[in-house]
């Protein structure tokens, strides 16, 4: 009798446990997403075009405000699951992701760009590669607690441009919808979600089309993504909802990376 409450109790931590924490961020993480892709057509030498990444990832590391820096590259399928039909993917071959501190922002962006030229100006990579930058603040985690500690190796990103006056109805159908559902999703699947808006008034902003709104999906692996879609489908199943909000914005992208 008396281990009865203690069962009890045991039920309602697992339980707790299972509760995702959604967490509003004040903007003070920054995040630097660059975009690589050779400038030829033609499949550079992959052995040079990898160790070029390599030194760019490690120079990055130095710079002051800098905390962490991920390579990722593209696996996208060709054929998206069904319900993005009006959804694109990133043809980006590899991007650098880098978190950064929120502070002397501009400097950051400065030093990150100037390395990049550095790095593809020597005699050895001269014009190797063409990059995009684009700096984003977290402003929300979505986190079931289970995923708590651990680190996937798969990224799905949603970015989205809003049509007008989009924005709160796009904020308002992730934390009722699509967040519910990734709470729902198996942990040996999922681990969080984390979102971002763009910073539009930074100085180095170049190449390609910039989306105000960016989503992070973390998945424990690309293997696992790919066998749930084939098992089950989508993990973010098509709604009226999804397809009027999709169907409204100006560009959407949904892009699946794999962190090397």
């Amino acid at each position: 009798m008396v281990l009865r409450p203690r069962k009890s109790l045991g039920k309602l931590s697992a339980w707790l446990s299972k509760i995702p924490r959604v967490q509003d961020k004040d903007g003070r993480c920054l995040m630097i997403w660059i975009f690589l892709s050779p400038t030829s057509s033609e499949d550079p030498d992959k052995a040079h075009y990898r160790s070029t990444l390599e030194r760019i990832r490690n120079a990055l590391r130095m710079l002051e405000n800098v905390l962490a820096v991920l390579h990722l590259t593209n696996v996208s399928p060709t054929a998206l699951p069904r319900g993005y039909s009006s959804v694109t993917a990133r043809s980006s071959q590899d991007s650098l992701l880098v978190h950064a501190r929120h502070e002397d922002t501009g400097t950051t962006l400065l030093e990150v760009n100037g390395l990049l030229e550095k790095a593809n100006s020597t005699s050895a990579t001269e014009g190797l590669l063409r990059w995009s930058i684009k700096a984003y603040e977290l402003t929300q985690v979505f986190e079931p607690r289970t995923s708590k500690g651990y680190n996937g190796s798969c990224m799905v990103t949603v970015s989205i441009e809003p049509g007008d006056s989009q924005s709160s109805d796009i904020d308002r159908w992730y934390r009722k919808e699509q967040l519910p559902m990734l709470g729902e999703t198996s942990p040996a699947l999922f681990l969080r979600c984390r979102r971002y808006r763009h910073i539009a008034e930074t100085s180095v902003d170049r190449g390609g089309p910039t989306t105000d709104l960016l989503a992070v999906h973390e998945y424990r692996s690309v293997k696992a993504l790919f066998q749930h879609s084939l098992d089950k489908g989508p993990v973010l199943e098509e709604t009226e909802w999804s397809k009027k909000v999709l169907g409204n914005a100006k560009r959407v992208e949904r892009t699946i990376w794999e962190v090397k």
